[in-house]
Formats: structure tokens, C-alpha cells, sequence
């Protein structure tokens, strides 16, 4: 499956990211993301992304240490960023590859292969293992790139990142200021 778009949206009443992707052959598959599993995944994507760069750096590119890595990572991330198409309004498919219904993602395994890109499986896992459901992603540098510029517009949105405090300076309860949705 050859990813054309990506689109993540925050959807305030289930309390979840939803991930949708859209394939070159007009199919699309939708993943929901937990606040549980979206921060299990973000501070890896940096590094992933790293790694792609690393190995898609010219040969006489030196990276002798992972804070190399790191810095030319983030400098090609910018350029990726840049060429990338975010005006383009997601279209959504034909073809459902989720039977209309996103796959809650419980399992998450990304691996980056020799050719720079990166194998990312997008599983559930149901109370039935016969209904285990499970995608593979071939993300590219810039698909990569671009599904991380994704995540940090939507992250604010859920209001996930408020900080939550047990009580009120009074020691009354302070359920009350606590983001919308964040107890779902």
C-alpha cells in the first residue's frame, strides 16, 4: 500500500487521535490513537526519523555520534517539512482497508529498513485474537516527517499536555479544571 495523504484530527468525544491515511489505489484506513499510546510513540519518532536520515546522508556525510545524527536529522526534517504539500485538503477513499470502523492501535512497531524508510505495524488487540487486526505502513523520510509536523499541530488541540493538579489550593477537588474530555 502506497501512502498518498495522512491526516490526524482530534476527536473531542472519543478523547482520541484519529489517524487517517489514504493510499495511492483510493483505499483509506483509519487508526485511533490513545493519549497512552500517542505519547508511547512521540518521543520515538525524532529518533526514527534520525535514523532514516543517517542512512539516506551521502556517503561522505560524517555521523560519529548520535548528537550528529541528531542535529543533520533535524536539518533535512526542515527541508522534508518543507517540500511537503499541508494545503492540500485530505480526500477521503473509496475503499475502506479498516471496514469503515478505525482500528484502535494497542501495539505499535516501527522498524527502519536498509532503504531509509521505515516499516511502521499498527496493531489491536480484541478480546477474540482470531479478530486481530493489524496494518503495515511504509513511511518515508517526509511521510515520516510529516506525520510528526501532524502530531505537534494536534497535540495542542486535545489538551493532552495540561497539566493536572489533584486539588485546589483551598483542598477541595479540581475535577472541574480539568481539560474537556480528559477523562475518557
Amino acid at each position: 500500500m502506497q501512502i498518498h495523504q495522512l491526516s490526524l484530527t482530534y476527536d473531542e468525544i472519543e478523547d482520541r487521535i484519529l489517524l487517517r491515511v489514504n493510499t495511492t489505489d483510493e483505499s483509506e484506513a483509519l487508526f485511533w490513537f490513545t493519549r497512552r499510546m500517542t505519547f508511547h510513540i512521540l518521543p520515538t519518532l525524532p529518533q526514527v526519523l534520525a535514523e532514516q536520515m543517517a542512512l539516506t546522508a551521502p556517503m561522505n556525510t560524517p555521523m560519529h555520534s548520535e548528537l550528529v545524527k541528531g542535529l543533520f536529522g533535524e536539518l533535512m526534517g526542515q527541508e522534508l517539512l518543507q517540500r511537503s504539500d499541508f494545503s492540500t485538503p485530505y480526500k477521503s477513499a473509496i475503499h475502506s482497508l479498516t471496514e469503515g470502523r478505525p482500528l484502535l492501535v494497542t501495539e505499535i512497531h516501527l522498524e527502519t529498513q536498509k532503504n531509509g524508510h521505515t516499516l511502521c505495524v499498527l496493531s489491536d488487540r480484541p478480546a477474540d485474537p482470531q479478530l486481530k487486526r493489524s496494518f503495515q505502513l511504509h513511511l518515508t523520510p517526509q511521510l515520516l516527517r510529516g506525520l510528526l509536523h501532524l502530531l505537534e499541530e494536534v497535540l495542542p488541540k486535545s489538551g493532552w499536555q495540561a497539566p493536572i493538579k489533584a486539588h485546589k489550593p483551598d483542598g477541595s477537588a479540581a475535577l472541574q479544571s480539568l481539560p474537556k474530555g480528559l477523562l475518557n
